[in-house]
């Protein structure tokens, strides 16, 4: 019996969670069997005359059976010190096989025995696939044990449920016989025991817990709103587990999740090709958006001719698969939702943005040279613009990308003079959102004309302090040379900036009109303590001074600020 060596372990030190650890995690299945045995139910008497035969260390362990055994230093896990294979090679084989006479001395209920995740014998049994230990333990067990649960809320079914055989979960369903699974199997994370039979792909396992009386419906979800399906279509052996799901109520096909993923988009993003083959058949193009985002030319191909996955296939913001493909994927998943007619009318999103414009705001620069490679096609997507009268050259600025502006400009030079809805040009918008280098860029190719105005006369210096861009301001006002950028650029820049104070928009405002607007108190030091004079006094056309409209909007610090200039 292990008697002999769990007493040696225990006068060596270790805790009981380390013992507990090395017999029932660390040894083999047969150790296991004859465990169990041992802690099963005594029917004797405790007395030292039935104890048996025991060794010199288990006589010093029933002496001090009521003494509290201290932690053993070790608890690192290392279980090696002693081996049960040693004491069963020296036993004679009867023995393995014989009901422990020493239990009494135990003294442990076996239906008591937990350890630190909460788990009991029958877990680590099932888990290990010990299919006689299972047996034993459910003669010896009451049928409650079976559903007893975890920390996690886990019990032996959830177990069983994920391996690849059934054997071990239809030994524990035939004990159950009638009991309510969905009720009584459910852990804390919301998942039944088909939850992970479907996860794990196990079809055997999903045939038994399908059956009528156990009454699992097929849709039942988790906390995170998944399906037994969604979480099928991550497993690529999930074929055959998908069609015996879908065959019990077709629509958990198009279930979704928390998130708004149905089992096709998780296929999708999976790369899961067998199992999207099956899904399509109830589904159709829905995840095509999701084929692109994650550039999957093959998938794409496959939602496009076999779903019949079109540019009219759009997602909630209406956006189609050509625009995710564009701005993340390749030239050849493009085209595969184009479906090779590259030449066709591009589709739009919300806001009037094609796939090339898309590609140009996701900094996809090879596909975008590629789109650019047909010089017939590339003056159609150059020319497009969006809601707001912006060409890609705007999109460009707005993301900050200098080698995009410059692959763009190369194709068309005119690009950097057209202005949006507001009259603002590239250069205004890349300046209003503070990067310096691409306002310095902008300046080199305008050369020594004058910076130019939007629909409000304002240059693109009053868009970085209207957006209180104060990095940018300084070094407009204070012509910082930044040294990561060529010094022929910054001998350009200085000259053709031309920042003078005394320029008002239309509304009488100057830029430290619009530095206070910004609310940016940084913005507006940087104005005044430049060598640049900006006049505190000057009224706007409403006779507003950038002290009264400090005072309108109650911004106390820079109210403060001006008051002592």
């Amino acid at each position: 019996c292990p008697c002999e060596a769990l007493a040696e372990r225990v006068l060596a030190g270790e805790s009981p969670a380390q013992v507990h650890r090395w017999a029932l995690h660390n040894q083999p299945p047969k150790f296991l069997r004859q465990l169990i045995r041992c802690l099963a139910p005594p029917s004797v008497v405790q007395s030292e005359a039935l104890i048996g035969q025991f060794s010199h260390s288990a006589n010093q362990l029933w002496a001090t059976a009521g003494m509290a055994v201290p932690a053993g230093d070790n608890d690192d896990g290392q279980f090696g010190k002693f081996s049960f294979d040693s004491l069963e090679r020296s036993k004679p084989a009867a023995n393995a096989v014989q009901c422990c006479e020493h239990k009494p001395f135990w003294g442990i209920p076996l239906a008591n025995i937990k350890d630190s995740k909460g788990q009991n014998p029958l877990h680590l049994a099932v888990q290990r696939q010990a299919t006689n230990s299972v047996q034993e333990l459910l003669q010896l067990l009451p049928r409650d044990k079976i559903l007893e649960k975890d920390l996690k809320g886990i019990n032996s079914l959830h177990l069983a449920a994920t391996q690849k055989s059934s054997k071990i979960l239809k030994l524990l369903l035939e004990i159950l016989e009638s009991e309510d699974l969905q009720l009584k199997s459910i852990d804390k994370e919301g998942m039944t025991p088909l939850h992970l039979a479907a996860a794990a792909g196990s079809e055997q396992c999903c045939e038994l817990l399908l059956a009528p009386n156990w009454r699992l419906p097929v849709d039942s979800r988790d906390n995170l709103g998944r399906t037994p399906l969604h979480l099928a279509a991550w497993c690529r052996v999930g074929t055959n587990v998908v069609k015996l799901l879908m065959a019990k109520k077709s629509i958990a096909a198009t279930a979704r999740d928390q998130q708004g993923w149905t089992p096709l988009h998780i296929a999708v993003m999976a790369n899961n090709r067998p199992l999207l083959e099956k899904l399509l058949e109830a589904m159709g193009p829905a995840g095509a958006q999701y084929a692109v985002l994650y550039d999957r030319t093959e998938i794409a191909k496959l939602l496009t001719i076999q779903a019949g996955a079109t540019n009219d296939t759009r997602d909630r913001f209406n956006v189609t698969p050509a625009h995710y493909a564009a701005a993340c994927g390749s030239i050849s998943t493009l085209k595969a939702v184009l479906c090779d007619r590259e030449g066709q009318q591009q589709p739009v999103d919300s806001e009037g943005r094609t796939p090339f414009m898309w590609a140009v705001i996701g900094q996809n620069e090879k596909l975008v040279l590629q789109m650019l490679s047909n010089k017939t096609r590339a003056s159609q997507l150059l020319a497009c613009k969006d809601h707001f009268k912006r060409n890609c050259l705007h999109l460009a600025a707005l993301r900050g990308g200098v080698e995009m502006c410059k692959l763009l400009v190369a194709s068309n030079n005119t690009l950097n003079v057209e202005t949006d809805e507001n009259g603002a040009t590239p250069e205004h918008l890349a300046a209003g959102q503070g990067n310096i280098e691409l306002v310095l860029w902008f300046g080199y190719q305008r050369g020594h004309l004058s910076p130019p105005l939007d629909g409000m006369d304002r240059t693109p210096f009053f868009y970085a302090c209207l957006g209180g861009q104060v990095s940018t301001v300084e070094a407009m006002v204070n012509k910082i040379i930044f040294k990561k950028i060529p010094q022929i650029f910054s001998i350009f820049y200085l000259q053709s900036l031309h920042i003078t104070p005394e320029h008002i928009d239309n509304l009488g405002r100057s830029a430290l009109h619009c530095a206070v607007i910004s609310g940016s108190l940084n913005c507006v030091k940087a104005l005044i303590e430049s060598k640049l004079y900006f006049n505190i006094n000057l009224a706007d056309n409403n006779n507003k001074t950038p002290l009264d409209i400090a005072k309108e909007y109650k911004m106390v610090e820079i109210i403060r600020y001006l008051e002592r200039k």
